[in-house]
Formats: C-alpha cells, structure tokens, sequence
C-alpha cells in the first residue's frame, strides 16, 4: 500500500508595525522642540491637531509646529491612516541648551525610583505673588518666616493649587520620596506642607532665598551640603527653596515658580546635576502615566 504525505505549510501574516513619531528628542509621548517652526517627522502620514485652546502654539494637519511659546507644553493628537490615534506633548523650549536640559529631565524621571545613590527633587516654590518681602525691616521681626503678605511674599490662590497638584502627582506615580527640605521662607514650607505627603518638613536656613539669608552659605552650596549629609541614604529627597538654589548650575537660567529640577550625588560626595522637568511637564508625565492603568 502507498501512502503518500502531503505537508502543508501554514503562513501567517507578520504583524504590520505601528505607525510612530519618529522625530528626534521624542521619548515617553513628550517631544523636545527649540524651533519656533518644526515639522514632525512620522513612520507614516498622519493628520493632526491641537488639543486646547491655546492661541500661541498652532500646528497644521501635516504637522507643522508654528508660533511656539517657549517654555510651555502642549498636547497634541495625531490621527492615522487606520483611524487609530495617538495622543502625545510638545514641549517647545527657548533654545537648544533648555530643550537638552528639559530633556534630560525627563528621562532621568525614571531613574528617581533607582536606590543606588541619593538623588534630590529639588523645587522652586510655587507661585507667589501675594505681598512683598520686607527686606527692610529689622531680623528681630523674623519677616521671612511669616505666613503674613504684609511681611513677606506668599502663595497665590494658583501656586496653593499647584502645591496641591505635585502632592497628587507625586502620590499617583508613586514617587519614593522619603525625605523633606524646605526653606525658613512661609511660601516655600508651604509649598511642601501642601502637597500632604505624609512626611516630616526639615526646615533648613542654609536653602533659604538671597532676600534673608545667615546660615553663612548661598542656597545652592546649601543644598550641596544637604545631599553629603544624606548620601550614605541612598534615598529620594525633595527640596523646597527658591530660584538661586540654582545659581551654581552652568547654564541652566531661573527657573519659573513651580518648576523642579534634579541632583544626584554619589559615594564620592560628587554631585551632578540631572536636568529640569518643569511643573507642565510634570502635569503631563502624571497624565502619560494614569492612562497606562
């Protein structure tokens, strides 16, 4: 008897890649911009549009990023040929030294959860508009710790809403903060109390701001002097001070009120700064996240 064998060979089609943005200094749905015209690059074509209102930043449907403002994230939803969408930000920063610092925050982002070496979240309080600080008046009155706006600067309705907010961010990515810095300053103790963290604030003079400062040290070697004291931790800590913590800090600029930047220091008592994720970025990254769950 012949039997004969037939085999047969089974194909199955090869997944078609998805279409993705291909553009440089795009990572985690966050593209990194310096150009006030930029035209986003894809794996395929794809229509898109702002979402928003904002009447400075406009982009065409083929992509085409115009009349940027800097320093300020925007959302955008890019749709493709298969009608999928995807929904990602851009960040358009003041020139190419800003965009390499916002980007290296926000890849170091992740890194903040790593327990290998002491790492520091070190934020200018947030915004503070109400009053003025009475740098005239005589040390005896303790001006720069007073909760008072005829004393000294403090929160606005705003900068309490986005001391609240980073607490909820914090919280909602985990964020493994364990220890809390602030200045003697009401606005900047208040920006950390705010975010209901359930730590102990560390008061510290040494971060204080240039408008009242004797700890016999500027802030930002201040905080230099707080992460040695912390380096054996290995922890995450946070910081809460003011825009010359940062004066130490090549090319970097003032940061805005709200915005944060990141230390790290190693065995060797070196520090190094880690780039700046301003407090847009972080509303962005707290979204990016929620819609992974």
């Amino acid at each position: 008897m012949l039997i004969a064998f037939v085999s047969f060979k089974c194909t199955k089609e090869e997944a078609k890649p998805k279409p993705v943005i291909v553009s440089a200094d795009f990572y985690n749905r966050m593209l990194f911009i310096d150009q006030q015209s930029y035209q986003i690059k894809t794996s395929e074509p794809a229509t898109f549009k702002k979402l928003g209102t904002n009447t400075s930043f406009n982009i065409s449907e083929t992509g085409l990023i115009t009349q940027t403002t800097i320093n300020v994230v925007h959302e955008i939803e890019a749709t493709w040929a298969d009608g999928t969408k995807t929904k990602f930000f851009v960040m358009a920063a003041s020139g190419t030294a800003d965009k390499n610092h916002y980007l290296r925050g926000w890849k170091y982002i992740e890194k903040l959860y790593a327990t290998d070496t002491t790492r520091a979240i070190v934020i200018r309080h947030a915004e503070a508009i109400v009053g003025t600080d009475g740098e005239t008046l005589p040390a005896s009155t303790n001006w720069w710790t007073s909760c008072d706006s005829k004393l000294a600067r403090q929160l606005s309705e705003n900068g309490r809403k986005q001391s609240e907010y980073y607490g909820t961010v914090f919280k909602g990515v985990k964020m493994p903060i364990k220890k809390i810095f602030a200045s003697e300053f009401c606005r900047a103790k208040q920006t950390a109390e705010l975010m209901n963290l359930g730590l102990p604030i560390t008061i510290d003079k040494r971060i204080n701001g240039h408008f009242y400062n004797v700890s016999g040290v500027t802030s930002d070697v201040g905080m230099v002097k707080i992460l040695e004291e912390q380096v054996a931790t290995k922890q995450l800590l946070m910081l809460a001070a003011h825009y010359d913590i940062s004066a130490g800090i090549s090319k970097m600029g003032t940061l805005d009120m709200a915005d944060s930047f990141f230390m790290k220091i190693g065995a060797d008592k070196k520090t190094a700064f880690q780039g700046i994720v301003s407090y847009p970025m972080w509303r962005a990254y707290y979204d990016i996240e929620s819609s992974k769950k």
